[in-house]
């Protein structure tokens, strides 16, 4: 992209704009996977569920409980914590830019020169079209993420919790807990897609703007996570 693509469009707003992006994405992800992502600073007496702050839980890579745990990501081979959990989520949305950015800037290249010239092979046409294709396959790969998770922040719902359907009900009037299904059910329900989720089960969930104005603004350095 800086080499080929965004040289041939002469464009140095969009050069600076998206090294700028590149940066970010990057810098986020390296600190996703080395800064701690929220451990207790004290090992409690008593590890049992109970004695932990409420969505803190032990974490197979932390000798003590991941505050605010929300899952371990093997993208960056660390767990996505109470300290972390933003930065992950600009990272999972700077790559889905950095997809699109570079699926748009090869589409156009490529209907450009064939406009230009006609159908004359070129090597650097070659280099579009791959280049095309591994933005496709980030994008592929990455939306359904930054799907998932607009979405659980805007619950206030973790992806720990998400996983283990503590909110969500089977359709129907009856508002059947989903964890309360047997398995062929539960398994038909999913394969169609077809839990609902209830708000009223989730004590955090206090409205997608306070939801979205907690997660992005809340202070991190003196909490237990348990909002």
């Amino acid at each position: 992209m800086f080499c080929v693509q965004l040289q041939l469009l002469r464009c140095v707003a969009m050069l600076a704009t998206f090294g700028l992006l590149v940066l970010v994405t990057f810098l986020c992800m390296m600190y996703c996977a080395f800064a701690d992502p929220g451990q207790m600073m004290e090992e409690p007496a008593d590890l049992e569920e109970g004695a932990l702050p409420r969505r803190a839980h032990k974490s197979w890579l932390y000798p003590r409980p991941i505050l605010r745990h929300d899952h371990y990501c093997k993208w960056v081979h660390n767990v996505i914590g109470l300290r972390n959990h933003r930065a992950f989520f600009v990272m999972v949305l700077g790559l889905a830019l950095m997809g699109a950015v570079g699926a748009s800037v090869d589409a156009y290249l490529l209907a450009s020169q064939l406009a230009k010239e006609g159908f004359i092979f070129q090597p650097v046409q070659l280099l579009f079209l791959l280049h095309l294709g591994y933005s496709l396959a980030l994008l592929r790969l990455d939306l359904p993420i930054l799907q998932i998770h607009v979405g659980l922040i805007s619950r206030n719902e973790l992806n720990s919790e998400w996983k283990e359907d503590f909110f969500w009900n089977a359709p129907g009037p009856g508002r059947v807990s989903a964890r309360e299904l047997d398995v062929d059910e539960y398994n038909a329900l999913l394969d169609a897609d077809a839990f609902v989720y209830d708000a009223s089960r989730n004590p955090f969930d206090k409205g997608v703007v306070t939801n979205c104005a907690n997660f992005w603004l809340k202070s991190r350095s003196d909490s237990l996570g348990d909002w």
